[in-house]
C-alpha cells in the first residue's frame, strides 16, 4: 500500500513542476507563491475534514523544537518554491533545471545528514549517491 502512496506524491510533485513552470512563464516568483498556498491551504483543511483527523495544538505548543522544525518546514517549502521559479524565470529549461534541483537537494539532504544527525559515510552509501546522481543526469540527456 506505500507504494501507491509513494508514486501518487512522485506524480503529484512531477505536476507541482509542471505547474511552476507554466506560471513561471506568465508571473513574478512572489505571487506564484501566494497563489500557490492561497490554493494549497483550503487543500489540506478539505483533507483534515475528510480524514477526521483532529488538530492537536496542544503537542505542537508544547514542544518548542517541534514548533521550531514545523516552522522550518513551513517557512523553508515556501522559499523552495519562490527560489525554484526565480531560477526558472533566468530561463533554463526545466528539463535541465529540475535535474540539477533535484541533486542538488540530494547533496545538500546528504550533507545535513552527515554534519547534522551524524549519519555514517558508509562505502555503500558514497556509491549510491555517486550512481543517484549520475543516474539523474543520464536521464536528462
Amino acid at each position: 500500500m506505500w507504494f501507491v502512496w509513494l508514486t501518487l506524491s512522485a506524480g503529484l510533485w512531477a505536476l507541482h513542476m509542471a505547474a511552476l513552470k507554466i506560471a513561471g512563464e506568465r508571473l513574478p516568483p512572489v505571487q506564484i507563491v501566494f497563489f500557490f498556498y492561497l490554493f494549497a491551504i483550503p487543500t489540506v483543511l478539505a483533507l483534515l475534514v475528510l480524514t477526521r483527523k483532529p488538530v492537536s495544538f496542544a503537542a505542537v505548543t508544547g514542544d518548542h523544537s517541534l514548533l521550531l522544525a514545523l516552522a522550518a518546514a513551513g517557512i523553508s517549502i515556501a522559499l523552495v518554491d519562490y527560489c525554484f521559479v526565480r531560477g526558472l524565470g533566468l530561463g533554463p529549461a526545466l528539463s535541465t533545471y529540475a535535474p540539477l534541483f533535484s541533486t542538488m537537494a540530494l547533496a545538500i539532504s546528504a550533507a545535513i545528514g552527515v554534519f547534522y544527525f551524524g549519519e555514517a559515510v558508509t562505502l555503500t552509501r558514497a556509491a549510491g549517491f555517486v550512481f543517484a546522481c549520475i543516474g539523474i543526469f543520464l536521464l536528462t540527456k
